[in-house]
């Protein structure tokens, strides 16, 4: 551990800072700057990056396997070849109830066989057209699709749905409903078409990958529980004036990274990483300055962070972060005119799919492939042991 952290040191008296950055110029290429103290302005250009096609208005985008990928847009989703750049799979689209007008996508989950999508929409009705009613002016829905066959399998009309998940044990999918009113988590088994459980007043959730658990959070507090029955199987609260707003399983499960702000002035927090087998009020934080749109373990030893940038004076970046040291160890920057909504990693980790918006129109988006960093591979051997504080 002292050997690690005094290489680590020596980094640092070297005053040498790597930043890869991503940006737009006149060709429409996509570009990645890696910045060093001594020589700030150099340059490097990523000349096997990928501008995906196949969607329009591309809103979401997950990695299927490493040579397949789901992007959804507006009234579409198909599965890509990045390769190709051409449609593998067209999922057969279900056009929206003709008086909404807003049938994009706001979550996107894969099963773990691989072998089925499912897609959260809220529809925003026509006040124009359709007869305006309080009631009805968020209303929703939630898509499973056949990977294989492109088929729609599974449609179930619901108000507001934010998150969803399959359950990896069962057949059945979990998602967040009421996301602008209070919130419940609701589970389905969709091959019945059945309503199994339902737990209310939490904001986020997370699945465990290997066990039959669920993270939960309600802002005060994180909940650990049954996935079959959402029974509590442990709590803990939050530190004062932290409020949780999301929560995520690393892919082992042995980690839950959770991310807070600070309800008392509404300023961006940060995220600590808790082992609730070992002791969940123990844990390891990161300050992050800037507002998390989305966060995702990269490894079980670094954590990427996505701030979307929707202010015109922010830029769209993907940060990593060291876990064993707390620290920020390299970003990608995107074109200043976009925002990103969403990203994910190829399995093989060394690829990353980001959805952009442009920030005029928020429409004109694009879809974009760039490599990961490479000091994050090294750096993945070299992460060995994590030491937790107290709440």
């Amino acid at each position: 551990m002292n050997h690690k952290i005094s290489y680590l040191l020596s980094l640092c008296a070297f005053g040498t800072t790597f930043v890869c950055t991503a940006m737009k110029n006149d060709n429409n290429n996509i570009l990645a700057t890696l910045t060093m103290v001594k020589e700030p302005r150099l340059i490097q250009y990523l000349t096997n990056h990928h501008i995906i096609a196949g969607v329009k208005e591309p809103h979401l985008a997950q990695y299927l396997t490493d040579d397949r990928m789901v992007i959804a847009g507006k009234n579409q989703c198909n599965i890509i070849d990045p390769l190709t750049n051409t449609i593998v799979k067209e999922l057969n689209w279900v056009d929206c109830t003709p008086n909404w007008v807003d049938c994009t996508p706001n979550h996107l989950t894969i099963h773990p066989n691989k072998k089925k999508i499912a897609l959260c929409t809220r529809l925003m009705n026509d006040k124009n057209n359709h007869k305006y009613n309080a009631e009805d002016q968020y209303y929703g829905e939630i898509r499973i699709y056949n990977t294989e066959t492109g088929e729609l399998e599974w449609l179930k009309k619901h108000n507001s749905p934010a998150i969803c998940a399959f359950d990896p044990f069962d057949e059945e999918i979990i998602f967040i409903s009421d996301n602008y009113f209070p919130s419940k988590i609701v589970k389905y088994d969709y091959v019945k078409d059945k309503q199994e459980a339902t737990h209310n007043d939490k904001v986020a959730f997370s699945l465990h990958p290997t066990q039959q658990l669920i993270c939960t959070a309600n802002r005060s507090e994180i909940s650990i529980r049954k996935s079959k029955d959402f029974e509590l199987a442990d709590v803990f609260s939050m530190p004062k004036d932290d409020a949780a707003i999301s929560c995520e399983y690393s892919p082992d499960g042995s980690r839950v990274a959770v991310y807070y702000e600070d309800s008392k002035y509404y300023m961006p927090g940060g995220v600590f990483i808790t082992r609730p087998d070992l002791n969940p009020n123990q844990y390891v934080n990161i300050d992050i300055p800037k507002k998390i749109e989305k966060f995702a373990f990269y490894s079980d030893k670094i954590l990427a962070t996505l701030s979307g940038g929707r202010d015109y004076e922010q830029i769209s970046s993907i940060d990593y972060w060291n876990i064993e040291t707390q620290q920020l160890i390299c970003t990608t920057q995107l074109n200043s005119g976009f925002f990103c909504k969403d990203f994910s990693f190829s399995p093989d980790g060394r690829q990353l799919l980001v959805t952009l918006c442009d920030k005029n129109t928020t429409k004109d988006g694009k879809c974009i492939m760039i490599p990961v960093p490479a000091i994050l591979q090294s750096l993945l051997a070299k992460c060995t042991h994590v030491t937790y504080s107290r709440l």
